[in-house]
């Protein structure tokens, strides 16, 4: 009889899940971020949403928060890519000027342009996990 092989392959951690935990506390901590008292409901739903998400990928590796001189979060892409988005100023945050306060996601995808130089298109052309975990820390970002 033959042994039958997972239908899924079994993904590999780098970090439990308290650790991942701890690692996004670091982000939520520094920015003095509450998700549960964050008083605009509908940001405060999706970053409640997506925190697994934001979750996963430090397990895998794609998610750091370096915190020396200041904050970065590192993005890695499913290519291997490195994404840093320095610490929120004023200048990212004037990144997102003309879009609607409701807009999350072009206020996000503006903010996160700003924050890595690579611009809001360069955000919006992501796709798939990468995009999805770029909006995470998006929504996170304008919760600062």
């Amino acid at each position: 009889m033959s042994e039958q092989q997972p239908l899924v392959k079994e993904e590999k951690y780098k970090l439990s899940v308290d650790s991942a935990k701890n690692e996004l506390k670091k982000m939520t901590d520094y920015y003095e971020i509450e998700i549960d008292e964050i008083e605009d409901e509908n940001l405060r739903k999706g970053i409640q949403q997506g925190y697994d998400r934001a979750i996963r990928a430090i397990r895998k590796g794609r998610l750091q928060v370096k915190i020396e001189n200041g904050i970065k979060i590192i993005q890695t892409t499913k290519k291997g890519e490195t994404i840093e988005y320095r610490e929120i100023d004023g200048n990212a945050k004037a990144a997102m000027d003309g879009h609607p306060a409701e807009a999350y996601y072009r206020r996000a995808y503006a903010l996160l342009g700003s924050l890595s130089g690579n611009g809001e298109t360069a955000i919006k052309n992501m796709k798939g996990v990468d995009l999805s975990l770029a909006e995470v820390l998006g929504l996170l970002f304008l919760a600062v």
